[in-house]
């Protein structure tokens, strides 16, 4: 695949190298390329984790145990995620033939991955950390107090897509390369939390009084 080196690239031009990078197929120097574009393009970095999530999703394999709430939330992700994927590949088809059509695709992504909470949420301290790095968790099972905050942060450079049970049901959030997403325990249990992207990302958060 021969990609152009000569001139700046409009984001429009982006397009199948975004989608080529997050689906893990890049040579080492189109992924460096790539990932210097990231660094100053906040909409292809948005795009990049939209399609993320949507190619490596057949890869996911929730736990066999998991209570009815996160199947419900599952399956309502999956429904809107895949109405919004095929609304944006039609416009993308469209935008072939012309820059303006590719730039709305461009916005209707992003429009969507807003939807799926990629911000940091507001720092807390935290009594325990789990990095995210590659394709594993540095601290699987973790142990807090009723009241102590858990943070997960992406300490790598992959997309990841975090769910996890708790008091309230099950919550999903989609965490950027060096965001941090915080939860705080207020009732005693065991709750457990993956990555939707990632096969065998899993762990759990055991809180006691």
């Amino acid at each position: 695949m021969i990609w152009a080196t000569n001139r700046q690239m409009a984001c429009s031009e982006w397009f199948e190298m975004v989608s080529a990078g997050a689906d893990d197929q890049l040579s080492e120097e189109e992924s460096s390329r790539l990932h210097d574009h990231l660094a100053t393009c906040q909409q292809c970095t948005e795009l990049f984790e939209t399609f993320a999530i949507e190619h490596r999703r057949l890869r996911f394999r929730a736990p066999a145990d998991h209570d009815p709430l996160v199947t419900n939330l599952l399956q309502e992700r999956q429904t809107d995620r895949s109405a919004s994927l095929l609304g944006f590949k039609a416009r993308t088809l469209v935008g072939a033939v012309g820059v303006i059509a590719a730039v709305g695709a461009l916005v209707s992504a992003i429009h969507f991955a807003q939807q799926s909470t990629p911000a940091s949420s507001p720092k807390l301290d935290a009594a325990v950390r789990i990095d995210a790095r590659k394709h594993t968790f540095d601290n699987s099972e973790v142990t807090v107090t009723t009241g102590q905050s858990v943070e997960w942060r992406n300490s790598g450079e992959l997309t990841h897509h975090i769910v996890r049970t708790g008091e309230d049901g099950a919550s999903d959030t989609v965490l950027a390369p060096g965001h941090s997403y915080h939860a705080t325990f207020t009732q005693p249990g065991v709750y457990r939390f993956w990555c939707m992207i990632h096969e065998g990302m899993q762990g759990t958060v055991t809180v006691d009084l």
